[in-house]
């Protein structure tokens, strides 16, 4: 617990910090649009990231670890031969899911001459080949929406060995799954999960920015952005509501489960952004000196890694950092992060001081 001592004429005194502290190093991989949805994903050592309402139609892009961007061959036009669609017709990208083998799910929708484009394909880069694993034709069996389903958002995540497809619009919802071992012998079959979220108080109502996450452990999360409400779901829709200390900010993304040689004890690293700054609120100017913050919080210890150790680029507003999504690569363990504020992406490390 950290005791704050201010007085009306001296400034808030300099917290004493631990000998040892973590320092955070963000180094900038792309730049994309700000303040955009942006999906990632890693695949054996790939960043794959797309931005769905930024650029329509546009294919799935890679970056390496030696900076290289690459363009793959997953295009609207080839996810439309795979549906014998009607010539001209783009389906849009809107939703990646890595699988354990490198494989990656991809949600498209849209429509042409009055045929739905909605459909899940498993693209393998190492391949380099695509095959329709959910057809249109099973989304709207499914998902019951009908024709609506052409204008439904989507969100897509692997938990365990359940591959789940969240579609939304502004007037109904689904939560569809399919068997991630059926997937890769060819045998998947997409079925509705539960036809509502609910708590042990009762329903559960989703709202259109919600976002779904989830942990190597097998767990998966709701969050809400506006409120930084989190709750864990379980494979039968019930939702338990996972409370953050007093005093924090709101949530902006889903905490990210570590790795850890003690299983038991893998730490959940948060972000917390630095919100309702002013220039007249005492209150507001000690936060400042904390937030953008990240936490890395176990059983056993909290580690605290605020604004002054965020070791980002020359000139970078770190006090407006807003990150919206983050992928961890397993192999290394560094977290891959956009940044809706600056429209960045960022490696993120950690390092002893």
């Amino acid at each position: 617990m950290l005791l704050l001592i201010a007085s009306c004429d001296d400034p808030p005194p300099r917290i004493e910090r631990p000998a040892k502290s973590l320092v955070a190093n963000f180094s900038s991989l792309l730049q994309l649009r700000a303040n955009q949805r942006t999906l990632l994903a890693m695949s054996a050592g790939q960043l794959y990231f797309h931005q769905p309402d930024g650029s329509m139609g546009q294919a799935l892009r890679s970056i390496d670890r030696t900076g290289q961007i690459r363009t793959t061959t997953l295009t609207p036009g080839r996810v439309a031969r795979l549906l014998n669609a009607s010539e001209g017709a783009a389906p849009s990208l809107r939703a990646i899911a890595t699988l354990g083998d490198g494989q990656i799910a991809v949600y498209f929708n849209g429509s042409s001459r009055r045929e739905s484009l909605a459909c899940v394909v498993l693209f393998d880069p190492a391949s380099d080949t695509a095959r329709l694993i959910v057809s249109p034709a099973d989304l709207i069996r499914e998902s019951g929406m009908g024709a609506a389903l052409d204008i439904a958002d989507a969100q897509m995540v692997v938990s365990g060995t359940t591959l789940w497809l969240y579609l939304r619009h502004v007037d109904q919802a689904a939560y569809l799954r399919l068997d991630t071992r059926a997937v890769r012998s060819g045998e998947a079959r997409v079925a509705r999960a539960f036809d509502s979220l609910r708590t042990e108080e009762g329903p559960l109502p989703t709202q259109p920015e919600d976002v779904l996450s989830s942990h190597a452990d097998g767990t998966i999360w709701l969050l809400r952005p506006s409120t930084g409400e989190l709750w864990r779901l379980n494979r039968d829709g019930l939702a338990f509501p996972n409370k953050q200390p007093e005093g924090r900010p709101r949530l902006t993304v889903a905490p990210l489960l570590l790795p850890a040689p003690n299983e038991r004890d893998r730490p959940l690293l948060s972000f917390f952004p630095a919100e309702h700054l002013t220039a007249d609120t005492r209150g507001a100017v000690e936060r400042s000196e904390i937030y953008p913050a990240l936490i890395f919080n176990s059983k056993s210890e909290e580690y605290v890694i605020d604004r002054h150790h965020l070791d980002t680029r020359p000139a970078f507003p770190s006090y407006a950092m807003n990150l919206t999504n983050w992928v961890l690569e397993p192999q290394t363990a560094d977290i891959f992060a956009y940044d809706a504020m600056s429209g960045e992406v960022f490696r993120i490390t950690r390092a002893w001081q």
